[in-house]
């Protein structure tokens, strides 16, 4: 009977017309178990027959029926107290800190944790001074080459007009009001402006002053050989391109006794304070304009014919965060659209309407078990894609119950009935989905990545949610808006079932003896082989990642200054170098209460080992100097070995050193309070020398590993293994009163490089774990062991295709990437499914024996649901392409081909594939072979019973 486009009197008036079949026995599903044409209806009904009040689905569908507005008021009102519950419960969106990406049961996070926890402990140093730590670097850039703009560097950038204009650049921060009185770095109690600056080889003290050309020569003499103010080759070429200059906020800010770290109150203060303050005058200085999903810091700053540029953690910080909250709006555009389509392809406004209020609903659920039950305070940038991704898989849901509720017409004229029908085929169809994709995002909850942990879980939940809400919510949508009068203009009661596109798919699958079927499955099946080989070859970045678009100011100065080749300048400062620490003293840490999902309020407390450095002065001078030496490991000049300038400060204060322990330890405590490094990458000497209550606990030599912060994943293992070779070095040292067997090395470089390692061992789990959760999720709703195996094939060529893609776009194997891989398999399994399902449920439920039948079967029933939900899934996540986040324009890209590529392989692919050599009858099917291998040796009708429960032919 042909069904498509028909309305509801046509079809009645085709079904009453119709001769009903006789003998058909069903299950309570109202599934076909077997045709009987010798016995009676009542005969075969006698031992099987299950009342609709007795029956599960029955008592469910009642329900939805009798009282449909008061099931939907329900879930609403239960929705309200579990937000109001939520806001009870302090939740608020969590703020990103340098701790989020590491791994906090990793050996180096543990040691560093033990380390950082020992220097809070430390009593405080008494010679560190307000702001006189120059804790974070004010970064100017000035280039005269400027990516996005035509320049001409010919003669250098230091004239006389582009030198005035650096100097009125700089003195936008240095002539602040706030800044001056409270965040800049004090020296002798004056603020340090030109400490750092390129300015200081041709402006003295001088306001801003168009300088003649024999003081610039003077100053280009003096800055020969001064390789960080330049670019790399510009005293080869014998003038400059590029120059840049630091000027350093200083901290412990007033109130603070302790310098500031990145993330807590002094940095936040600055970031709100000084940051709003500075952005403002730089955006009006240099006519800076922007609006929402454009900032201004994607419009260049150009002065004298030359680009100016600058950077701050604080303003960084600040940027970072005000383009998640702008990029949050592009959800709203998506929910727009979904709205939008749900009301075109369900046929209803109202029942549009309520399909999205239903899929809007799972999200605040969620996170009500997310944070109120699970106890997850992480909630951050990562959780904005679950909106992306539950909008579409919300919407495929809806479209699988209700193309089931219109498809239900066929068969009943019975409201109860027909949703009864519908609920039971969704129920399972929906089920086999929600669970596989719900288990390839808890795939993630046992990655050490905390944030990619968090989001799986969380999006693990909404889907669960949303599979709760479409089998409560959405049938009694339906019965409200069936039983409701017609006033909805826009209403159609439209079956969609088959239709011209899927007919003609189904003629040019069986052309010539199936020839296009065969030649699709070839094809495709070999360009899955070429991409699976391709995403073999993806490795972890070579380069920091990028989180800013090319265009933007800041992505510009990582650009400079990063990268595996140090940057486009001769030298960069000591800091931006990570720090390296040998640690005596400290043998652990102990985590009472420890919270992984709030990684910067870690509690811990270091498990101190007894030392004696009055014994141990050699050995430790010995460590010192294997630090400094050994294999290039440490830059140059930046080893801090507090002993060598305690023992110098005691000959130029005592004209001798401590002849006794406790003479020792009183002038360390005095040398501690009273004097500061000469290494100005330190304020004090609280951190290296460890007094805790009086007492000396530990000690430490601090340095800077030689290897650049973007350096590729094989030289940070490289360069770690020389730091492991170091350690045992100094732990074979003779020197029992300094313990160097429990001594430790640690530095934030092998931090990221565990990170970094870890995020390739995560994708590999999370395949490793969803494919055979989806093998075995189909294989027990289909018992067919064959449609399961097909759909993992296909299933895998969409991880294959997805990252082969990757890779051919030069992309490496970093966060997006590896959080991208999740998605992949949460995303790739719901066409196939959905498809697979259909095909065995032609066999029990229309009774179709060929693969023929079978694959026209699923094709007319779920090709056109499956389609909308690839529309609706890839229109929501193709709006993040408006998105200022590179990470939300790659999750764009990398979804859009997700979905583009399930569909297509679902239909080109594992369509052809059941179409050509697909289980017939009951091949592959388990209780089938398990009934051949042991017979059944129970009576007639309890074997006709257990065949129904399976819902199976006896």
């Amino acid at each position: 009977m042909a069904t498509a486009g028909l309305t509801y009197d046509e079809v009645m008036a085709q079904s009453a017309q119709a001769k009903p079949q006789q003998g058909l026995v069903l299950d309570e599903a109202f599934d076909v178990i077997h045709q009987d044409d010798d016995k009676s209806e009542e005969e075969d009904f006698e031992d099987i027959e299950v009342e609709i009040k007795d029956d599960y689905v029955g008592r469910c569908t009642s329900v939805f029926v009798q009282y449909p507005r008061r099931v939907v008021v329900s879930i609403l009102l239960i929705t309200v107290l579990a937000m109001y519950a939520t806001y009870l419960d302090n939740f608020s969106i969590t703020v990103p800190s340098p701790y989020d990406w590491e791994c906090p049961d990793d050996e180096y996070t543990l040691l560093r944790d033990a380390m950082m926890s020992a220097e809070d402990e430390a009593d405080e140093s008494k010679a560190l001074t307000t702001r006189g730590d120059a804790t974070f670097p004010f970064y100017y850039f000035y280039d005269s080459e400027p990516w996005n703009r035509d320049a001409n560097c010919d003669g250098g950038i230091f004239t006389p007009q582009r030198l005035r204009a650096m100097c009125l650049a700089e003195e936008i921060l240095t002539s602040n009001k706030e800044y001056q009185e409270d965040y800049c770095l004090l020296v002798n109690g004056t603020c340090a402006t030109r400490s750092a600056s390129v300015l200081q080889f041709f402006y003295d003290d001088a306001p801003c002053s168009l300088l003649d050309q024999a003081r610039i020569d003077q100053g280009w003499a003096a800055l020969q050989g001064n390789v960080f103010f330049v670019d790399k080759h510009a005293f080869q070429r014998g003038y400059a391109c590029k120059a840049r200059s630091i000027i350093y906020l200083g901290t412990p800010l007033t109130g603070y006794d302790e310098t500031s770290k990145i993330g807590d109150d002094q940095a936040l203060e600055m970031q709100e304070k000084l940051g709003s303050v500075m952005e403002q005058a730089l955006w009006r200085s240099y006519d800076m304009e922007g609006h929402t999903l454009n900032s201004k810091y994607n419009q260049a700053a150009r002065s004298s014919g030359m680009s100016v540029l600058w950077f701050a953690q604080p303003l960084a910080q600040r940027e970072f965060s005000r383009l998640v909250n702008e990029d949050f709006l592009v959800a709203f555009a998506s929910v727009l659209f979904v709205w939008c389509y749900l009301m075109y392809h369900l046929g209803s406004c109202f029942v549009g309407s309520m399909a999205m209020l239903q899929i809007s609903v799972s999200l605040p659920l969620s996170l009500f078990f997310y944070r109120v039950v699970f106890r997850i305070s992480y909630f951050a940038g990562m959780q904005i894609l679950v909106v992306f991704v539950i909008l579409g898989i919300g919407a495929d849901d809806c479209f699988v119950f209700v193309d089931a509720w219109k498809q239900s017409l066929l068969l009943h004229d019975d409201t109860h009935k027909r949703l009864q029908y519908a609920y039971a085929r969704a129920l399972q169809s929906m089920a086999n989905t929600s669970l596989t994709t719900a288990a390839a995002f808890l795939a993630t909850a046992i990655s050490p990545i905390m944030p990619i942990a968090a989001f799986g879980i969380y999006a693990a939940i909404c889907v669960l949610m949303n599979y709760v809400l479409a089998m409560t919510m959405l049938p009694a949508v339906l019965i409200w808006h069936h039983n409701s009068s017609k006033c909805c203009t826009c209403s159609r009661t439209e079956i969609v079932e088959g239709g011209t596109c899927v007919e003609r798919y189904l003629t040019i699958l069986s052309w010539r003896k199936k020839i296009i079927a065969k030649i699709l499955v070839l094809v495709l099946g070999g360009l899955s082989c070429t991409a699976a080989y391709l995403a073999s070859r993806l490795e972890p970045p070579r380069e920091p990642e990028e989180w800013f678009s090319q265009k933007h100011m800041f992505q510009q100065v990582a650009d400079l200054i990063g990268g595996s080749n140090g940057g486009a300048y001769g030298a960069n400062e000591d800091q931006a170098y990570d720090a390296f620490h040998v640690v005596f003293g400290i043998e652990g840490v102990s985590r009472d209460d420890f919270d992984p999902y709030v990684p910067s309020k870690r509690l811990a407390s270091p498990d101190y080992v007894a030392i004696d450095l009055y014994e141990a002065q050699d050995a430790f001078l010995q460590a010192c100097h294997l630090v400094e030496t050994f294999a290039a490991l440490v830059r140059p000049n930046t080893t801090l070995c507090f002993l060598r300038e305690f023992q110098q400060w005691q000959t130029e204060t005592y004209a001798s050193t401590a002849m006794d322990r406790a003479t020792f330890d009183s002038r360390l405590a005095l040398f501690r309070d009273s004097t500061q490094p000469s290494n100005k990458l330190h304020g004090a000497w609280k951190a290296p020398v460890g007094i805790v209550n009086g007492e000396l606990k530990y000690v430490r030599i601090d340095g800077r590993i030689s290897m650049t912060q973007g350096a590729a994943i094989d030289e940070r293992k490289k360069t770690l293994r020389r730091a492991q070779k170091l350690l045992k070095k100094i732990q074979q040292l003779d020197a029992p009163f300094l313990r160097p067997d429990k001594a430790f090395q640690v530095s934030g470089a092998w931090l990221w490089y565990e990170t970094q390692v870890a995020l390739v061992r995560g994708l590999t789990t999370g395949i490793s774990i969803g494919f055979p959760v989806a093998f075995l999720v189909l294989t027990a709703a289909t018992r067919n062991v064959i449609l399961s195996l097909y759909a993992i094939v296909v299933i895998g060529c969409v991880v294959s295709g997805v990252l082969g893609l990757c890779y051919l776009l030069g992309w490496s194997l970093g966060i997006r990437e590896s959080v991208a891989g999740v998605i992949v398999i949460g995303l790739a399994v719901d066409y196939t499914i959905h498809l697979g399902h259909m095909y065995d449920h032609a066999r029990f439920h229309a009774h179709l024996a060929t693969r023929d039948e079978r694959t026209a079967y699923a094709l007319r029933k779920m090709g056109r649901t499956v389609f909308a939900g690839a529309v609706t899934t890839a229109g929501a996540a193709s709006l993040m392409f408006a998105c200022q986040l590179t990470f939300f324009v790659q999750m764009a890209c990398l979804i859009v081909f997700t979905i583009a590529l399930s569909i297509s392989l679902a239909l080109g692919l594992y369509v052809p594939l059941l179409h050509v050599i697909g289980p017939e009858r009951e091949q592959g099917n388990l209780w089938f072979l398990w009934r051949r291998l042991c017979p059944p040796k129970e009576k007639a009708a309890a074997s006709e019973k257990r065949a129904a429960s399976w819902r199976l032919d006896p």
